[in-house]
């Protein structure tokens, strides 16, 4: 039986030997070839990361094809979602992520269908595919007023174009990332939407629901494109890590959640803060070998005898060295607080 580090000399091996030899570009022939044995590999749940699986595939196209293209391979295993964080990739590279297998559904000769999706308590990545059976050229393409929500009813997100002023059902629910679409082939797009929250419900379905269309910027395309997609397993039983900080006597209380995406801290001190010096000063986080790690949000309200800290880092459950980390705030400009977190 061959051990991990093994397999991955393989693959280093492959890479290299693809790199030099690679002179055309992926024959689109060959791109859904990849794709569809991508699907089968997913579907039947072998327990393979995803570059793993893509190197496999490739393996044996080269030896019946001879086509050999090392930064398509790359390409493709990063390009699920066109939108993604660092923590994202690293979910998507080691699994976390659903393969959705079903077809098109066109409305006046438009066809929308869902293709990757990633799901847990703060992010949402869904991947749409547009098809236009049409003659008309299909550059651009929106989503211009549409609607998910899950099988117990709960709205997650609602979008209208014409109605700015549409609220949102959880307060802190947005599209984070809304990138151009990408164009496959002619007359095919695809795009993809990370949405986010404070604390999405473990689903066991969603229902997308999307009313219109806008191509190319002005085309208004009205439809009735209706998905009721069954979530994997791993989306609903969520294993978060818990921290908790050590013996810092200005905590009043502390919330903090590690996901495949995301790392959530709430703190209330019993220290007021200063807004400016924390809007200009990003909170760092450190781990037990000093690596440091990307701070997306941090949020700081003074209360009457306390101060509240929402804060977020680009950090997956999935890295190494997670178990002890250091959080440090700038509190005023003479204070640096310190906080050391522990599982």
């Amino acid at each position: 039986m061959k051990d991990k580090n093994e397999f991955s000399e393989i693959e280093k091996e492959l890479f290299e030997h693809f790199e030099k030899k690679r002179k055309t570009d992926i024959p689109l022939s060959t791109q859904y070839t990849i794709q569809n044995a991508f699907n089968k590999k997913q579907t039947k749940r072998i327990k393979k990361s995803i570059p793993q699986i893509i190197m496999y595939i490739f393996s044996i196209l080269v030896l019946t094809t001879g086509v050999v293209f090392a930064k398509d391979i790359v390409n493709m295993i990063t390009s699920i979602f066109n939108n993604s964080t660092k923590s994202i990739d690293t979910a998507v590279e080691n699994g976390y992520v659903q393969n959705v297998d079903m077809d098109f559904i066109y409305n006046n000769d438009i066809g929308i269908k869902v293709d990757y999706i990633m799901m847990n308590n703060s992010n949402l990545d869904i991947s749409y595919v547009y098809s236009c059976n049409s003659g008309t050229i299909m550059d651009y393409i929106e989503l211009n007023r549409y609607s998910i929500k899950d099988d117990r009813g709960n709205l997650l997100y609602q979008y209208d174009s014409e109605n700015s002023s549409i609220e949102n059902p959880l307060s802190v629910t947005s599209m984070k990332k809304y990138n151009d679409p990408i164009k496959l082939e002619e007359g095919i797009l695809r795009q993809s939407i990370l949405y986010t929250s404070d604390n999405f419900p473990p689903s066991k379905v969603l229902l997308i629901n999307i009313d219109s269309l806008k191509i190319n910027n002005e085309i208004v395309i009205n439809g009735n494109w209706n998905f009721e997609i069954t979530l994997d397993d791993k989306f609903i039983q969520r294993d978060n890590i818990i921290y908790q900080p050590v013996s810092n006597e200005h905590i009043i209380q502390s919330k903090i959640t590690l996901s495949e995406t995301t790392l959530k801290i709430f703190l209330e001190l019993d220290v007021k803060c200063n807004d400016e010096i924390i809007f200009a000063n990003k909170p760092i986080l450190r781990n037990a070998v000093g690596e440091t790690y990307n701070c997306i949000a941090w949020f700081s309200e003074n209360l009457e005898n306390s101060s509240t800290y929402n804060i977020e880092f680009d950090i997956s459950k999935i890295y190494k060295n997670m178990d002890k980390l250091c959080l440090s705030i700038q509190i005023d400009e003479n204070e640096i607080m310190d906080i050391e977190l522990n599982t």
